[in-house]
């Protein structure tokens, strides 16, 4: 109606210019005037409370605005005399027709006249600032005129608010507010409210304060705060005694989604973080250990359960408060039950066997995905949730035993899946595989204990050709170097470069052969720079004369291009393949370097004992046991026979070739390992005497740079500084101690625990 009025109002009829003439032809009296001035204005009074069912034309508005405009230009003007009838007219229009109008009705009806009388006022108003438009715009201009004349007139606009403000707003506002009150109880006991109705009604209070909210904050905002928390704190107290942790969390969401439709229907928007505030404690804070707690359906129920949709909601509120309220208590739970989960998955970890490494690292990887995305989905990334997650992994990650730990069934891990299945998956399954052990890597404290497995096993598929997919390979080191750096990586890459500028070797010496340098042996030789790769020992074994033959031409023919350069042989890792003679058909055989120069002792129908053989080939004892094992116990390679039954070689065996074998045309004999527990061992003094250099060089490099420090802050540096490993403190005291010898470092003369760097 407000628009179908304004358009009504602003246009001109036809006639209105002799009319305007005719009135400005005689001056106009002030009683004149004003009587028929308020004759309109009663006519539009009546017209509005009527329902706009009375035309009011637009003849009689522009009568009345000429009338205004003469009153106000001629040369007696009645400019204040109009403003102050104007003031008296809504006086008593408020005082007389509105308040009367709305003291008439009690409760919800009082609030229905007091909504429609306001918007009928508020027409009516409109109405007439544009018929005395003429004093809004040059008369309630506060100039220094007016001030010096003592008047302080205000615009229309605030003039009628303050008017209703004073005649009814100020009358029955506390009623309204105990009704407005009323209707937002009952909404939340589930009745329909008019929304429209509250709005307007609230909208009185802050209209009626000026537009500023002290009047809004200090007559409605602060008892509807108080009424607010004392619902909630009843409702909340009644609910935590009778519904379950998520039943609980669902009806505290629904409600404060609820409230917050309540702030964007009807109240003012600086109200919402009060009441945020209120819900806060009331639904949430009072209540968020037990509920957290809460036997049989807190969190850590639902962790156990995985029930993903109570965890998010019960994230969503706890984040509400602040986190060393909520999310932190929360965290905690999730921390313990991921580590109590994983601390049961690493409870074998020393009985694991290489062929068990898949089961027992895939279990890992499956726990570490399953709580990744929980974090993610439920937890939305939040850091506290990371955090917690990755110090969880870290404590059963990192779980010491004494036969083995996660770094090293990680090695063996990469180690099968390089030599079993990276050639077969498709490359997006590899490269997703690799995301997860890089992740799972990251929880490993002993990063170099992993390094220098990886190196060693490397090696091996390297030099014997077990790696299926060198592009795999590059990809997993790549992924490594770019988590941990590029010195993490430099000599796994080294390696690749050595193993590629191999083979260029190779056809140069293939050559070198062929231009009169025969050998009778296809010999293929990798040359390995000796500080990329792992450390072997070196044994001075007696090999066949084919063999040394053509060891000497490599030997030539690599000193002749690499002048200054001593090789030195490694065969443990050696591969050779040789003809085998039997009854039903000849076999090409692969065997390592040491089964071949075992094996071709029994080329003439030779008859040889272990102690035969380690005479003959120099090799330890220990060695040619093995050696025998792997030739002679399984029926599958069983090339040798031995003179006893079962699987155990005694000093007194007598071996000889197996002529009656029968085995496909090519076949591959593996070796028998080493006793993996000596091999580990090695491993780890080599990584601790790397561990030890590092820590001398981390420590001189910091005093280097702050000269002078106590212990206790060299400490705190050092172990800040190495990220591969986590040294302890009497491993730091001692290599500190040995630099001390070493005139490194000297102790300050009076103050004990202070280190000076002696340049």
């Amino acid at each position: 109606s407000d628009i179908a009025f304004a358009s009504h109002f602003g246009r001109t009829e036809k006639g209105s210019n002799h009319i305007t003439r005719a009135l400005m032809a005689r001056q106009i009296t002030l009683d004149d005037g004003w009587n028929e001035l308020e004759g309109g204005i009663t006519k539009l009074e009546s017209v509005v409370e009527d329902g706009l069912r009375t035309p009011f034309s637009n003849l009689e508005y522009v009568r009345m605005y000429t009338r205004v405009y003469d009153m106000c230009t001629q040369s007696q003007n009645f400019t204040s005399h109009l403003y102050k009838r104007y003031k008296e007219s809504l006086n008593r229009y408020c005082s007389q027709t509105i308040l009367a109008a709305v003291k008439r009705h009690r409760a919800e009806r009082l609030l229905e006249e007091l909504y429609h009388r306001w918007e009928q006022y508020k027409l009516v108003t409109k109405v007439l600032a544009g018929v005395f438009y003429y004093l809004d715009r040059f008369y309630t201009q506060r100039d220094k005129y007016t001030v010096n004349r003592g008047e302080s007139p205000v615009p229309l606009k605030e003039l009628a608010e303050n008017i209703f403000k004073q005649h009814v707003f100020d009358q029955i506002k506390n009623e309204v507010r105990d009704i407005i009150l009323q209707f937002i109880h009952r909404e939340r006991e589930g009745e329909l409210v008019d929304r429209n109705m509250l709005k307007s009604a609230v909208e009185v209070f802050i209209v009626m304060g000026g537009g500023k909210l002290n009047l809004y904050e200090g007559d409605f905002e602060q008892d509807f705060l108080e009424n607010t928390a004392q619902y909630y704190r009843r409702l909340s107290n009644t609910w935590i005694q009778s519904d379950s942790c998520p039943e609980y969390l669902e009806k505290a969401e629904d409600r404060v989604a609820a409230e917050m439709l309540r702030v964007e229907h009807y109240l003012h928007h600086t109200t919402e973080s009060k009441l945020t505030n209120i819900l806060n404690t009331e639904l949430l804070a009072k209540h968020i250990t037990t509920l957290v707690e809460m036997e049989n359906s807190g969190a850590i129920a639902l962790l156990v359960a995985h029930r993903k949709d109570d965890l998010s909601r019960m994230y969503r509120m706890v984040s509400r408060l602040d986190d060393s309220d909520g999310v932190i208590p929360m965290c905690g739970h999730l921390k313990r039950h991921i580590a109590g989960i994983g601390l049961e998955a690493v409870r074998d970890q020393g009985k694991v066997k290489p062929k068990d490494v898949f089961t027992f690292i895939d279990n890992l990887l499956a726990i570490q995905e399953k709580y990744e995305d929980l974090v993610t989905s439920c937890f939305q990334s939040n850091q506290h949730f990371q955090k917690a997650m990755n110090e969880a992994f870290a404590e059963f990650v990192n779980k010491q035993t004494r036969k083995s730990t996660t770094a090293e069934l990680l090695s063996y891990y990469v180690d099968a899946f390089m030599k079993k299945q990276a050639s077969e998956l498709p490359e997006d399954v590899v490269d997703g595989r690799f995301e997860k052990l890089i992740k799972l890597f990251q929880h490993v404290v002993e990063k170099d204990l992993f390094q220098e497995f990886y190196r060693k096993q490397l090696a091996k598929r390297l030099l014997m050709s077990r790696s299926l997919n060198e592009d795999a390979e590059k990809s997993f080191i790549l992924k490594l170097k770019m988590q941990h750096g590029a010195t993490f990586t430099t000599r796994l890459e080294g390696m690749f470069t050595d193993h590629t500028m191999a083979s260029e070797l190779q056809t140069e010496f293939s050559d070198f052969v062929q231009d009169g340098h025969p050998i009778g042996v296809d010999l293929n030789v990798q040359v390995l720079t000796q500080g990329y790769w792992p450390t072997y020992k070196i044994e001075d074994v007696h090999l066949p004369e084919q063999m040394t033959n053509a060891m000497d031409v490599f030997k030539e023919f690599y000193l002749s291009r690499k002048r200054n350069r001593r090789l030195t042989w490694v065969h443990a890792l050696g591969t050779a393949s040789i003809q085998g003679r039997f009854t039903k058909r000849p076999c090409e055989i692969t065997v390592t370097t040491y089964q071949c120069i075992v094996l071709m002792l029994f080329n003439n129908g030779a008859q040889l004992t272990p102690r035969d053989v380690a005479s003959v080939t120099n090799l330890p004892p220990e060695e040619v046991r093995r050696q025998l094992m792997s030739l002679s116990v399984q029926p599958k390679y069983r090339i040798l026979t031995k003179s006893s039954e079962g699987d155990q070689i005694g000093d007194d065996d007598v071996f000889s070739f197996n002529k009656a074998w029968e085995g496909p045309r090519r076949i591959r004999i593996p070796g028998i390992a080493q006793v993996t527990h000596q091999e580990t061992s090695q491993i780890n003094q080599h990584v601790l005497q790397d561990r030890k250099l590092v820590t001398e060089a981390a420590v001189v490099r910091i005093m280097k740079a702050r000269q002078r420090l106590t212990h206790a802050e060299l400490v705190s540096e050092v172990i800040s500084q190495l990220k591969h490993f986590k040294p302890e403190a009497k491993m730091i005291k001692a290599r500190i101690e040995d630099l001390i010898n070493r005139l490194y470092l000297k102790r300050d003369d009076n103050q004990h625990n202070l280190y000076h760097y002696l340049a």
